[in-house]
Parts: C-alpha cells; sequence; structure tokens
C-alpha cells in the first residue's frame, strides 16, 4: 500500500558551466568533471543503490521504476584509465618536452573520437589551442585550453 497517491520530486544539483562567446579554460572542464562524478553519484544513490536490497527483500512491486538519464559514459570519458580525457593530459603533460597541446588533441580525437560525447572541434581557438566539445547530461560544452608547457 503507497502512503501517498501522487509525488513529484524535484531535485536540482549544479551543471556543467558553459561560458559563452568563446571556448572554456581548463577551470571549467575540471569543474564541469566533478559537477559529472556528482550528478552520477547521486543518480546511483537514489535510482539504483535500493533495488537488490528491496528485491531481497520482496518489495520491489512497490518501488515504481523511474527513467533517468544515465551518464556513466561521460564519467567514463574523462575518468577512464587508461584513456580518459584526464589520463591522456596527464600522460601528455608528464611528457611535456615530447607533446603539444595539439597531440593532446589528437590522442583525444584518437582515443574518444567515435564516442558520443566527445567531438573535436576541428579547429583553434582565438589564443591558438585546439578546441573540443565534451557533451555533458545537460548539453555540450566547449573547450580550449593549455596543460601543456611551451
Amino acid at each position: 500500500m503507497y502512503l501517498f497517491d501522487t509525488f513529484i520530486g524535484l531535485f536540482d544539483l549544479p551543471g556543467p558551466q558553459n561560458m559563452t562567446g568563446g571556448s572554456n579554460s581548463l577551470d571549467q572542464f575540471c569543474i564541469n568533471f566533478a559537477n559529472e562524478r556528482l550528478h552520477h553519484f547521486i543518480q546511483q544513490r537514489l535510482f539504483e543503490s535500493h533495488i537488490d536490497e528491496y528485491q531481497s527483500e520482496g518489495i520491489s512491486k512497490y518501488d515504481p521504476l523511474i527513467s533517468y538519464f544515465d551518464n556513466s559514459e561521460c564519467v567514463r570519458l574523462f575518468q577512464n584509465e587508461p584513456g580518459g580525457l584526464i589520463h591522456i593530459m596527464d600522460d601528455q603533460a608528464c611528457r611535456s618536452h615530447k607533446k603539444t597541446d595539439h597531440t593532446m588533441a589528437d590522442a583525444f580525437a584518437k582515443r574518444w573520437g567515435n564516442h558520443s560525447s566527445f567531438k573535436l572541434g576541428g579547429g583553434l581557438d582565438r589564443s591558438g589551442f585546439p578546441t573540443f566539445t565534451v557533451c555533458h547530461f545537460n548539453g555540450p560544452g566547449s573547450f580550449s585550453f593549455s596543460v601543456l608547457l611551451p
């Protein structure tokens, strides 16, 4: 038996930043990564963590199925090891005497070029850095930054 017939829940999390008028910097990239992880963690806790427990107790029929956008692929894009965007940036920065921002963008494209949450910008921003786009749970964010020393 349900305690209520109608329920509307609203849950608001901070979303990824997307500064208008150009590409975002490394700061926004890191903030967006943290927001994607937080969003993913909250979704897992709210919608999935209790399912096994409810099934073992025989009360899963009282738990309504709630559909939601699963952003686990975007989180994987950021943090997959080896080969996530952050891992690639770290690898490229450790070999900075051999690598450039353009080789980093090429490494992104080689690993994630066919991924639904990633798109290489194909050009340079006003500062001459390559651009790329990450499709977050609430929309795309374009980035251009240097993590390598000249």
